[in-house]
């Protein structure tokens, strides 16, 4: 099964492909699933992504094309570093759950709306930043994304 699998790996016909799409937070998510296979050996030929695929997958062919680097930890990193504390909002998020009568928000879904409410007003330092522009006394709301990501 082993001699298989590396006669497979070997074959200059066949190539692994890993394709990544975009949306967000779901590249935490193929940051988890590329992880776990890397740790059981598997590696890709090519990598192809849109928006937040695209950045994976840039990390992962750069991590790649060095040799030396673990293209896993690589990417993890590159996650853990965009992560925030969101001590204030955690903490705030079953106290306003208790305080407002709304039954239908738990206190997972006040933090989820804390966290996201937060994110527009101030960004993440790491990420992108907002900024506010005045126009004809209307009030634009453009994010700035200049910052090195």
């Amino acid at each position: 099964m082993e001699k298989e699998k590396e006669e497979q790996l070997n074959d200059p016909k066949l190539e692994t492909v890993l394709v990544l799409q975009g949306g967000g937070s779901l590249g935490a998510y193929e940051c988890g699933v590329y992880k776990s296979l890397y740790k059981n050996g598997i590696r890709f030929n090519v990598l192809a992504g849109s928006s937040i695929g695209a950045v994976n997958a840039s990390i992962i062919s750069a991590a790649q094309n060095t040799k030396e680097a673990d293209a896993s930890a690589l990417l993890e990193g590159f996650w853990l570093s965009l992560a925030e504390n969101m001590t204030a909002a955690a903490v705030t998020a079953p106290l306003l759950s208790s305080l407002l009568p709304l039954p239908h928000l738990s206190s997972d879904k006040m933090m989820a709306i804390l966290s996201s409410t937060y994110s527009a007003l101030y960004g993440n330092p790491k990420a992108f930043m907002p900024v506010v522009y005045v126009w004809f006394f209307r009030l634009f709301y453009a994010i700035q994304m200049d910052l090195p990501l």
